[in-house]
């Protein structure tokens, strides 16, 4: 594992807050994993879980070409049209004064017509309709 230079040493304290030893358990001694008294272990957990993580996800295999190519995945412009584009939210948004404003205009609106131009309101209005069909209703 590689850590920034950042890293001090109260972080690598808790980094190191376990120990793999033997103790007694109902009378019969047992190995595993012992926290060191007073010490926390938020920074070893962490680490465990993001190294679990990064197995299951593949990225503990990458190459630094796969880097290199994730990295020009995630830092290029999204596509003409993508829902989550930061213009269409920013222009749903700036539409109305609110955001609750505009899902309650949506939710009472009965032309679905409108909705064909807006992105947004399109998946607003789908919403909607699959929260009717489910039986959930707004309080």
């Amino acid at each position: 594992m590689q850590f920034p230079q950042e890293c001090d040493a109260d972080f690598f304290a808790e980094l190191t807050a376990e120990t793999y030893a033997d103790y007694e358990d109902a009378g019969q001694t047992k190995r595993g994993w012992i926290r060191v008294k007073g010490r926390a272990n938020e920074a070893l957990d962490i680490a465990v879980g993001a190294r679990a993580l990064a197995y299951h996800f593949g990225v503990a295999e990458m190459e630094p070409a796969d880097w290199v190519r994730l990295r020009a995945d995630r830092m290029a412009p999204p596509s003409a049209g993508d829902l989550f584009a930061p213009a269409s939210v920013g222009a749903a948004i700036a539409e109305a004064d609110d955001v609750e404003a505009t899902v309650i205009a949506v939710e009472d609106s009965t032309d679905d017509s409108a909705t064909e131009s807006d992105p947004m309101a399109a998946l607003l209005a789908s919403l909607r309709r699959q929260a009717a069909q489910d039986g959930i209703t707004r309080r």
